[in-house]
């Protein structure tokens, strides 16, 4: 029996590289009926398609049938900084892409972008970021069959460049700005959630290493949960209450 909500959140998936976890990903979605798919950018490693595995091409295959057999139902792709080119893979999985998605759910206003906007140091040391990546890809070559060596590189990139609270500050900033309630990112690779003067900022993580998403129910007193691979399947890390009255959810987006 699946579980119903309304709206499931996933980002850095990096299908095409070793440490994708494709297979737990559709074990996941076989678990809900969701209203709403966000794949919230990096969902590809890279524009190398001959080196998706087999695993790779079902999920997106059971992307692609979920959406054309749930007619309530949609599927939004955010391009993240590995897979901005994603338009031309809106007819091969139904998807809408853009580079931001904003909705209206539980009596919040909702906002949604990958994050590689808000990574400065990325921004301003763009050779030095290339440079990175090309030895990432070189470690998960030579890497174990587990690729213990490339999770723990990355996990510590992430965590010496201070990415997750850099990120989250100026996320944070960026709903203000957009006069949105709740703000959802990835791109950092570490789940988490902060509060700041009423707005809530949360990162679904990544499936490359322990995998974690967001869901969120319609009507419910706790209706927005961050899950956690080490947690599954008990209580969810952390949940927020929803208002005294919650309307009807509204849908609006920005075009990639």
């Amino acid at each position: 029996m699946r579980q119903k909500i309304e709206t499931l959140i996933v980002s850095d998936l990096h299908l095409g590289s070793g440490v994708s976890r494709a297979a737990a990903l559709r074990q996941v979605l076989r678990q809900y009926d969701y209203r709403r798919l966000i794949l919230n950018g990096d969902i590809f490693d890279h524009s190398r398609f001959q080196r998706l595995r087999r695993g790779d091409w079902r999920l997106l295959s059971e992307i692609r049938q979920r959406a054309q057999n749930t007619p309530q139902g949609e599927v939004v792709w955010i391009a993240g900084n590995h897979d901005p080119w994603l338009r031309p893979l809106a007819a091969l999985t139904g998807a809408r892409v853009c580079r931001e998605y904003a909705w209206e759910e539980n009596g919040r206003r909702c906002l949604a972008l990958h994050g590689h906007q808000f990574d400065r140091f990325m921004k301003d040391n763009a050779g030095l970021s290339a440079v990175a990546t090309v030895f990432y890809a070189l470690a998960q070559r030579f890497d174990t069959a587990d690729y213990r060596c490339s999770r723990w590189l990355k996990r510590r990139c992430k965590t010496w460049l201070r990415n997750s609270e850099l990120v989250a500050e100026q996320a944070l900033d960026y709903a203000a700005r957009r006069q949105a309630d709740v703000v959802f990112c990835g791109h950092t690779h570490q789940a988490m959630q902060r509060e700041q003067n009423g707005r809530r900022y949360l990162n679904s993580g990544c499936w490359t290493d322990h995998y974690s998403y967001i869901i969120t129910r319609p009507g419910e007193s706790a209706w927005l949960s961050l899950m956690e691979e080490r947690t599954q399947p008990a209580a969810p890390v952390i949940t927020l209450p929803a208002p005294a009255s919650a309307g009807n959810p509204m849908i609006w987006d920005m075009p990639a």
